[in-house]
């Protein structure tokens, strides 16, 4: 079954169970456990995580995979992934569902130095649950929303109710743009004003952005949202969108499909 996608370096990869594939059908590596969700490239390599199994203590993995190698390199093991991975030029941004001490579910960080974690995170049921920004990254826990400033100053949370926030992305301006549920679906808003929705989808299960584009994934419909415009209807109707991102010209998105229908990768021009 495919999901997770990501668009890197020119080309498209998604996993169809433990397999990483290129939307050129060919199979690149197959991971020994289940993938806990999301794919993230950093311009060059891939990253992504496999789930713990929880039989002896944490033994998940978080790999960094240049495509066209023989197998991925572990940056990070005997974790315990969440669904969330993210990656910048210093390194990949994952979440841990469990620290040391109960400390509960972080945000962590992986570079050359090792792991550190950085800021309360919690999984949600849209994809996902942090943003990274120019000068801080972002995570959702309990109510609130929590900053991580990229220049070494304490951590922070914004004046934003996150009760019933599932979903952070970075948009064009200096604060994160929120997927908040509402009444009658999901509401579109900037995380220091919630009183009046950028726009209103149904219920959102994952996002992409750029610093131009952020693209909604419903269950069965991609919407787009260009920076300088409104929230528009891409393309409709599918079964079961799992994942989505985005590169300079289209938007790509998996489907698990349904009883006859297979799965399948699909795409879209911005």
């Amino acid at each position: 079954m495919p999901h997770g996608i990501s668009a890197c370096g020119g080309a498209v990869y998604y996993f169809d169970d433990a397999t990483l594939m290129t939307t050129t059908g060919q199979k690149l590596v197959t991971l020994p456990a289940t993938p806990a969700g999301g794919i993230a490239c950093d311009g060059g390599n891939l990253y992504f995580a496999t789930l713990s199994s929880g039989d002896a203590g944490p033994d998940g993995v978080v790999y960094r995979y240049h495509p066209g190698d023989a197998a991925p390199t572990p940056v990070a093991s005997g974790v315990d992934p969440g669904r969330g991975v993210d990656a910048r030029g210093d390194g990949v941004y994952w979440i841990s569902r469990s620290e040391a001490a109960d400390a509960g579910p972080v945000l962590t960080f992986t570079g050359d130095a090792g792991s550190r974690a950085l800021v309360p995170a919690v999984e949600t049921t849209t994809y996902k649950s942090f943003a990274l920004l120019d000068d801080a990254d972002y995570a959702i826990s309990g109510n609130s929303v929590w900053g991580n400033p990229r220049d070494g100053g304490a951590p922070f949370t914004l004046p934003f109710d996150a009760t019933n926030a599932r979903a952070l992305l970075r948009a064009n301006g200096p604060l994160p743009i929120a997927v908040v549920t509402l009444d009658a679906g999901d509401g579109i808003v900037i995380t220091d004003d919630a009183s009046t929705p950028i726009a209103q989808t149904p219920r959102v299960v994952a996002t992409a952005s750029d610093a131009t584009h952020a693209i909604f994934a419903t269950d069965g419909a991609v919407y787009e949202w260009a920076f300088n415009g409104s929230v528009t209807l891409l393309s409709s109707p599918y079964l079961h969108i799992t994942d989505v991102t985005l590169d300079a010209t289209n938007a790509y998105w998996v489907t698990r499909g349904a009883a006859a229908t297979p799965g399948a990768v699909w795409q879209a021009g911005l």
